[in-house]
């Protein structure tokens, strides 16, 4: 039989553990609280980068943002916007020096006129079509895109990943290989 005091110390253990529990649901308020404060904090990542000229890797991959500021013209060095809730991209973004990439965003369009130093992978994206006068550098991953053609004044050194994308499921490799002469013909890849 328990004491009373033992029954009192258990109910304050009891208290505790519930009060400190970290499986414990979290509340609509709290969930709410939790959304506006990653907000605020990708923010200011971003004012960060761009008051800081602009150098480095700008990372926000899992962004609960939907719009990046217009005063960013440039990425020295990799963008990673995967996952994010971006749905675009300032059309002054003109440049990233590495890699970009905005597999599984919600971004719907590119600026035109974007050069990207590295490989550029848009795969799970948004994206219809790409943009005006693209440079990538490297490869271009569009595997699992809705991406049905490619502009005549794109320019790709790299790979150009088209495996189970719109245009790779409409065409075989061959007929891709053909309809795009300009690219080497081991460029693309299913």
């Amino acid at each position: 039989m328990l004491y009373k005091d033992e029954i009192l110390l258990e109910k304050a253990y009891h208290k505790i553990y519930e009060d400190n529990n970290p499986f414990k649901p979290a509340s609509e308020d709290e969930i709410e609280d939790r959304k506006q404060q990653q907000l605020r904090l990708a923010n200011q990542k971003m004012h960060k980068y761009i008051d800081g000229g602009m150098k480095g890797d700008l990372d926000l991959e899992g962004s609960p943002a939907t719009q990046m500021p217009g005063e960013l013209t440039q990425v020295d060095g990799d963008l990673e916007l995967a996952n994010s809730k971006f749905t675009s991209l300032p059309d002054t973004l003109k440049y990233v020096s590495g890699d970009m990439c905005i597999s599984m965003s919600e971004i719907e369009y590119l600026p035109d006129d974007l050069k990207v130093g590295g490989s550029l992978t848009i795969s799970y994206s948004q994206i219809q079509h790409l943009p005006k006068n693209l440079y990538i550098g490297d490869s271009l991953d569009m595997s699992m895109s809705n991406i049905e053609s490619l502009p005549d004044d794109l320019t790709v050194h790299g790979t150009i990943w088209v495996d189970d994308s719109v245009m790779g499921m409409m065409n075989t490799i061959d007929e891709i290989r053909a309809m795009y002469p300009l690219f080497r013909p081991d460029q693309f890849r299913a």
